[in-house]
């Protein structure tokens, strides 16, 4: 439909289409800013190509952290209901967002949005413990990011369609961290596919969450000093 062309049958006699959208996939390619234009123009204005590419997630999945201004500017852009939980009614403060101290029941509220966009804010999180070398800041975050995955990838199907990959890399840069003393927490895959299953049969499904929850009263600290003994 993009391209204006069906695709063409190759010497071995397979369908094929477009090499560029093979790019894409094969090898990584960016696609230019005249594609985007032509695809969301000849989709009706349904497929935005820039945002997929240009999304915040990609930055955080890499080997190293974003810097604190990045991370600190990306929250910032977050929608409303994402800003509320990370600033004083979601709003500037005398023109700037005043970055202020997450509780665990923060943190939490974000995990129950269970949107993309809490997603990546709960990375964005993750990222700056892990500058500061502040471990709970780190690994709350984290659980949190790993518990809400597979409702973010059964309501987002661009992410689902590579989902084990988006998961390894995550395991790379935010699940394999070994925290003060050895610590270390157990972010399984088979727990991911099994939630991915129970949403398939119940969209309201849910599964125990390795961030606990809300009206548990527990601090992080104590966490760690049980998981220490």
């Amino acid at each position: 439909m993009v391209d204006g062309r069906d695709r063409y049958v190759t010497a071995q006699g397979d369908r094929s289409s477009s090499g560029k959208y093979r790019q894409w996939w094969r090898d990584g390619s960016a696609p230019s800013a005249s594609t985007i234009d032509q695809v969301r123009e000849r989709s009706g204005n349904s497929v935005d190509v820039a945002y997929w590419k240009d999304l915040p997630l990609w930055r955080l999945l890499g080997r190293e952290p974003p810097s604190i201004e990045w991370l600190q500017q990306t929250k910032e852009a977050m929608p409303q209901n994402v800003r509320k939980v990370l600033f004083v009614d979601g709003l500037p403060t005398r023109g700037r967002f005043i970055h202020m101290h997450l509780e665990r029941d923060d943190k939490l509220r974000l995990r129950d949005l269970g949107t993309l966009e809490a997603f990546i804010a709960l990375l964005c999180l993750a990222r700056e413990g892990e500058i500061l070398g502040h471990d709970p800041n780190h690994f709350l975050p984290t659980a949190c990011a790993f518990d809400i995955l597979p409702r973010v990838l059964s309501s987002q199907r661009q992410l689902y369609f590579r989902w084990e990959t988006l998961f390894w890399r995550m395991e790379t840069e935010f699940f394999s961290r070994v925290y003060g003393d050895g610590i270390y927490f157990d972010f399984d895959i088979k727990n991911t596919k099994e939630a991915l299953k129970s949403l398939e049969a119940d969209p309201q499904a849910t599964w125990p969450l390795l961030s606990g929850n809300r009206d548990l009263q527990r601090s992080l600290d104590l966490r760690f000093s049980a998981e220490r003994s």
